[in-house]
């Protein structure tokens, strides 16, 4: 079969995109592996009709003389269809058992959540990638055999294919030996195209040092040929960054052009001001081909940069597995550490912080192979203990984050500095991430580890996952044996259920044994916080678990107390009914008619009243209910006691800072600023 009808039935083929598409929109539940399949289906569609386009307009690969070079590239992609077809028909008998009616008894969402099997999409998904990239390699030396300009970005198809560095070596001299010899040796060739900087060249300084960037950076054996042939060595600094030519080829992508400098003595080792070698450029832009060129002719695997960095971190952090594999081979230190204690591994667990658009992707098979090869997934950075494990529980990639902690020696791996004793599980259940909390407790994460901070607090994992209204993951700690009696801020997460309302969290949290009693750092207890926060149906799932109705809090004041402040009967009734008592008294002489008095509460301080409550009750010091009400500037509540009769004369017996004054009812009001009840107090039945 002609490479243009191969491509074209393997475009076909692609349409099992839709047909994934429609089903997850219609079932709604597939496994991220579905959608990952969708995306790498498309993107490899793509390269398939570009491909189809470049072929189109050339004969080379139609009937290639065995053993050549037109005969590699043939067959590399004769591969590549027969592969995609093969996984693409699988992928269709994978999606038809979702279609087929066979199993209609079982609902459409148990139907797709038994049938789709993960596993097989996530291999299908590995299984495109390799050959994506393969069809990227034949794309790029196509381009070079037939002598057009190699585009930017083909490169970055490459990632993930496992045997790109031996169809180089192969396919890699056929293409070089096909050229003309001279532009390979150290002479230039005798017949080639004039370059229009042929008669421009200096030879020395700066203008040389300019020509020779323009003609590499063009990316043209016919623009380099003239500048070499004046004999000037090609290790020339070209600009401030100190880069040389064989930096700028290398970066590129410009293989032929990186061999013909080679050829023409260019040090492959040479660093520039940031110490950069072309290995480390070439690898940070991803170009594999002049990388592995680079390593054929002699490159240093050993040099690092100004950073500390290696080309084995750098190779990491492009994801060119390739080279990872290649270096690793040779002996590269997987636990080589740069200026900030980050190792390899450290680069494929966590995105560069300049990862604006999310482009980083996180290998697993990188991964897998660096702690294969003896990476240690507990060595951090230096100034914040930061480790792979800890990249990984923030990112959520459970199945990575498994690899790591199998090899682990420990989990109880607490940050340094401004997130000081945060742990990977921490982490993982402050992002939400379920799964990657799944594997850290399976392998024995301590569950009450606690994050420190300069202000005192020292929240436990579950009280991360407390905040999130899924409860999912607080269940799963509260399983494994999580502390429900923990406290942040002197309040246990009782305390926060009943203040933010959360009756669920309230609920799990009873399940699992909370203390009902447990004293914040205010003396509250969980129901004091609930009725302070009017919350009815936590106060009273409190009190049917036996919660102490009549426990003494902030001020020595009960449950009752707070109820009558907030003014609000219905809890009054509810504390009652459980055996609060109305009448009780703090050592300062105040009761729940005095409090509801201070709140301003005139149907509480009439029930009390009614329940057998003295009017002229008075607190330590011979203050009455209207010096409270007055403080406080409730005008309907002095209204309401100076009606019944309350002494407005009364002068108490000693000063208690929360009167500002020793005085009567209207001059505690006037000395709070509250000037129109002072007044109503003064003229009241004096009028």
């Amino acid at each position: 079969m002609d490479p243009i009808t191969a491509l074209t039935s393997a475009v076909e083929l692609f349409g099992v995109a839709r047909q994934i598409q429609s089903l997850v929109e219609k079932y709604k539940n597939a496994p991220k592996a579905v959608d990952e399949i969708i995306v790498e289906c498309n993107l490899t569609k793509d390269v398939c009709l570009n491909l189809q386009n470049q072929v189109s307009q050339t004969d080379i690969l139609k009937n290639p003389v065995k053993n050549s070079t037109e005969d590699g590239l043939r067959k590399m992609l004769d591969t590549c269809v027969e592969n995609l077809e093969k996984t693409l028909k699988d992928l269709k008998h994978e999606v038809s058992k979702v279609q087929s009616k066979s199993d209609s008894r079982m609902g459409k969402w148990d139907k797709t959540k038994f049938l789709w099997r993960e596993e097989m999409f996530s291999d299908a998904t590995q299984s495109i990638q390799d050959q994506k990239a393969r069809l990227g390699i034949v794309i790029q030396l196509l381009q070079v055999r037939t002598g057009q300009e190699v585009k930017e970005g083909v490169h970055n198809v490459q990632k993930g294919v496992d045997n790109l560095e031996g169809i180089l070596r192969e396919i890699l001299p056929h293409i070089l030996k096909m050229q003309n010899p001279p532009q390979l040796g150290l002479q230039p060739p005798s017949e080639l195209k004039k370059s229009r900087s042929d008669t421009h060249i200096n030879t020395t300084g700066k203008r040389f040092a300019d020509d020779l960037f323009a003609a590499v950076r063009g990316g043209r054996l016919e623009d380099l040929e003239p500048i070499l042939a004046q004999g000037v060595s090609v290790n020339i600094a070209l600009g401030d960054r100190g880069d040389r030519a064989i930096h700028v080829a290398a970066r590129e992508g410009f293989l032929l052009v990186l061999d013909r400098l080679i050829a023409s003595g260019a040090d492959v080792n040479v660093q520039n001001a940031f110490q950069d070698t072309a290995l480390h450029q070439a690898l940070s832009r991803g170009q594999i081909p002049t990388s592995l060129a680079l390593l054929s002719s002699g490159a240093s695997w050993k040099i690092r940069n100004a950073n500390g960095t290696t080309p084995l971190h750098t190779a990491v952090r492009s994801s060119a597995y390739l080279v990872v594999q290649y270096l690793l081979d040779k002996g590269a230190d997987a636990n080589a550490r740069d200026k900030w204690g980050h190792t390899p591994l450290y680069k494929a667990c966590i995105p560069p912080e300049n990862d604006k658009k999310n482009d980083f992707v996180i290998s697993l098979k990188i991964i897998r192979l660096l702690v294969e090869r003896g990476a240690d997934p507990t060595l951090g950075g230096w100034n914040t203990g930061r480790t792979p494990i800890h990249g990984l529980a923030s990112s959520g990639h459970a199945k990575e984050l498994a690899i790591l902690v199998k090899e682990a020696k420990t989990l109880e791996l607490p940050l340094v500095g401004n997130s000081q004793g945060e742990t990977p599980l921490l982490i993982a259940v402050k992002n939400k991430h379920s799964d990657a909390v799944d594997v850290l407790l399976k392998r024995g994460a301590n569950v009450n580890a606690r994050e420190t901070s300069k202000d005192g607090t020292a929240p436990t994992a579950l009280w991360y996952a407390a905040c999130n209204p899924d409860l999912s993951i607080a269940t799963k700690l509260l399983e494994a044996g999580a502390d429900p009696r923990a406290k942040s801020n002197g309040k246990t997460l009782l305390h926060l259920a009943a203040t933010k309302h959360w009756l669920e969290l309230a609920k799990l949290l009873i399940k699992y044994k909370a203390e009902l009693d447990a004293k914040s750092s205010s003396n509250d207890t969980p129901l004091h916080s609930a009725v302070w926060a009017k919350d009815f149906p936590i106060a009273r799932l409190l009190l049917d678990n036996r919660a102490n109705v009549g426990a003494k809090g902030y001020r020595t004041a009960t449950p009752i107390m707070a109820a009558a402040e907030i003014g609000s009967l219905p809890m009054v009734r509810l504390l009652l009914k459980h055996g609060a008592q109305w009448s009780y008294t703090t050592p300062q002489g105040s009761n729940a008619f005095i409090w509801s008095s201070s709140g301003g509460s005139v149907v509480c301080v009439s029930f009390f009243l009614g329940c057998g409550q003295d009017l002229h009750h008075r607190t330590e010091g011979d203050y009455t209910a209207l010096h409270y009400a007055a403080r406080t500037g409730k005008m309907e509540c002095v209204k309401f006691l100076l009606e019944l009769g309350i002494d407005k004369q009364v002068m108490p017996t000693k000063m208690r800072a929360p009167f500002k004054v020793r005085g009567t009812a209207a001059e505690v009001a006037r000395a709070h600023g509250a000037v129109e009840v002072a007044e109503f107090i003064e003229r009241y039945r004096g009028e």
